[in-house]
């Protein structure tokens, strides 16, 4: 009786549910990962114009960044952020 019961019925199911699984979890993954990115990014646009305001002037910030040429403190202060931005996001997906 116990063989009889643990016989398939039918076929295995050929792997569709599998890959509608992991087609939600990948689409998941994307929307997050979209998500972090848009998000990181108005955080990032609101420092650079925190920042603006700090230096005074558009123009006169403008200025400073050309005085102090492409290594000034402002634009190393933005890449920093940027690489940090990076990581931290990749390492949310890897």
């Amino acid at each position: 009786m116990l063989d009889e019961l643990l016989q398939y019925h039918q076929e295995p199911d050929s792997g569709n549910f599998t890959r509608q699984v992991m087609g939600k979890i990948k689409k998941t993954g994307r929307t997050r990962q979209l998500i972090l990115w848009l998000f990181g990014a108005i955080g990032f646009g609101f420092g650079i114009a925190g920042m603006t305001m700090l230096q005074g002037s558009l123009a006169g910030f403008a200025g400073k960044m050309v005085e102090q040429g492409p290594f000034g403190a402002p634009m190393i202060a933005m890449a920093a952020g940027l690489v940090l931005l990076g990581w931290l996001l990749n390492e949310a997906f890897e």
